[in-house]
């Protein structure tokens, strides 16, 4: 199948289609294959995106794709956040979002990425009234299991979100987004 370059970087939910593989390009290199990209991975089409991240003079692609059971996130590495994310939701996925159970939320940074572009769990909702803002959501995490979830909390899964912001109008987006898939 003939990936599709998708242009630009969406700011939510893409509800797109875990083949975790990856195939060959047919033009050399490899291409991540993933049953969240129905229309195969988001690609850089422009130099806006590439940082000298570590300091060493030289621009790199600044965008860390991470694969999990339950979605993939595209982690901007300059500014440590997640740009977008992409998750495949089925009416039985939606289904075991709402058997699930509320799994604690450990907050810390994610293993898989250098310390350098990983953010910090050092911000306290209560002085900042900054929540950690998870782009794919914890309760539809919950629905892929334990490990997704644990790693849904991974920092590079987390914004900074205003509680008024979080807590009501991206809650409700959040709940749409579920009611749709089933």
């Amino acid at each position: 199948m003939k990936a599709i370059r998708i242009v630009g970087i969406s700011a939510f939910f893409c509800l797109l289609a875990l083949l975790p593989a990856f195939m060959p390009a047919q033009q050399g290199g490899w291409i991540l294959r993933s049953h969240h990209f129905i229309y195969g991975m988001p690609a850089l089409t422009d130099s806006r995106y590439e940082f000298d991240v570590d300091g060493d003079g030289i621009n790199e692609p600044g965008i860390s794709v991470l694969v999990r059971e339950g979605f993939v996130v595209g982690h901007c590495d300059k500014y440590k956040i997640p740009l977008w994310v992409s998750a495949h939701w089925t009416k039985e996925n939606c289904e075991a979002c709402s058997s699930a159970p509320e799994y604690d939320r450990d907050f810390k940074p994610g293993p898989e990425l250098p310390e350098y572009i990983g953010a910090q769990d050092n911000y306290s909702g209560s002085s900042t009234n900054m929540d950690r803002g998870h782009m794919s959501a914890h309760k539809t995490n919950a629905a892929w299991g334990e490990d997704n979830s644990k790693v849904g909390c991974y920092m590079s899964n987390i914004a900074p979100q205003h509680m008024s912001l979080n807590r009501g109008p991206w809650s409700n987006l959040e709940s749409a987004i579920r009611q749709i898939a089933a």
